[in-house]
């Protein structure tokens, strides 16, 4: 190498210091700027909210807590209301609140999930007032018909409609209204009418239902087991709790009117049947009282004398 070559590199060594030196004092010039420093601390801030939303999972929504409940994801259910415990007082897309979906699911692990969670019995639907007790009552027909009706069965009632027995069992146990309406005037007992659940009929009666309530239509549980189409066997079972043939609905027709016309003949008979068998019980009763009137009158008289 040549003189001017080892000039050249002595050049270089000299720059570089130089340089480092023109970089630091620029370095303590922006660190003397108070703006530097905000700038600085935003853009920091922005880095880390980046990288928060980048690494944080999203809460759960409304509906991953339907999809899990129709899944039966009892654990995963019970994480998402731990995270977000807010989501039992959201309806899902069909229009029913998580406990009310969990029953037309037949859930019953996740129905004890949700009740431990708060959820209330006594709104299934914000938008029909139906209750969790109404659905539990249909379970069976919901499943006969869910590939074909699905949207317009979410709009019939909760746990007397879905025929889920033990969900109702429960709901009970929790101080839910026997006797809670829907915007029809509808009870969960007319609803297992409608559905023809005669288990969750029988159960209804034996919880105390009352076998007379009307609806927004005066129909009692007997006129909807005419209209609805019910089995013979549910309609026999209404008569021998006591339904009263004789009501009368909002325009002043009985059972054995709607009978004839819906085309009921088979209930119609029946109907006949037994109001006969009742008037004849019933002359048969005012008779035997009005033997027995003069024998108590004698014995009253002997008694006196």
């Amino acid at each position: 190498m040549g003189v001017e070559g080892i000039g050249g590199l002595a050049g270089m060594w000299q720059a570089k210091p130089i340089r480092l030196a023109n970089w630091l004092n620029v370095y303590k010039r922006q660190a003397a700027c108070p703006k530097t420093h905000s700038t600085i601390d935003s853009r920091r801030s922005k880095a880390i909210q980046v990288l928060k939303a980048c690494t944080e999972a999203a809460l759960p929504s409304t509906n991953c807590l339907n999809r899990a409940i129709r899944k039966g994801q009892q654990f995963l259910v019970k994480r998402m209301l731990r995270r977000r415990p807010s989501l039992i007082e959201y309806p899902a897309p069909n229009g029913f609140l998580p406990l009310a979906n969990a029953i037309v699911q037949g859930e019953m692990c996740i129905i004890d999930v949700l009740l431990s969670a708060g959820c209330s019995v006594h709104l299934g639907n914000p938008g029909n007032g139906r209750t969790p007790l109404h659905v539990g009552a249909c379970q069976s027909a919901l499943m006969r018909q869910s590939h074909t009706d699905s949207l317009d069965l979410f709009s019939l009632q909760l746990a007397f409609f879905y025929g889920h027995l033990p969900s109702a069992r429960i709901l009970l146990n929790k101080k839910a209204r026997l006797e809670a309406t829907d915007c029809n005037g509808m009870t969960p007992a007319h609803c297992a009418v409608d559905a023809n659940q005669i288990e969750m009929v029988r159960f209804a009666l034996e919880s105390g239902a009352n076998l007379e309530a009307q609806d927004s239509c005066g129909w009692t549980l007997l006129m909807h087991g005419v209209v609805m189409d019910a089995s013979l066997e549910l309609i026999k079972l209404l008569v021998t709790h006591g339904a009263d043939l004789a009501a009368l609905d909002g325009v002043g027709k009985s059972c054995s009117d709607l009978a004839k016309l819906y085309r009921r003949e088979e209930a119609r008979d029946y109907f006949d049947k037994v109001q006969k068998f009742r008037l004849e019980k019933a002359a048969a009763t005012a008779e035997a009282a009005a033997k027995e009137q003069p024998l108590e009158q004698a014995a009253k008289r002997d008694f006196r004398e």
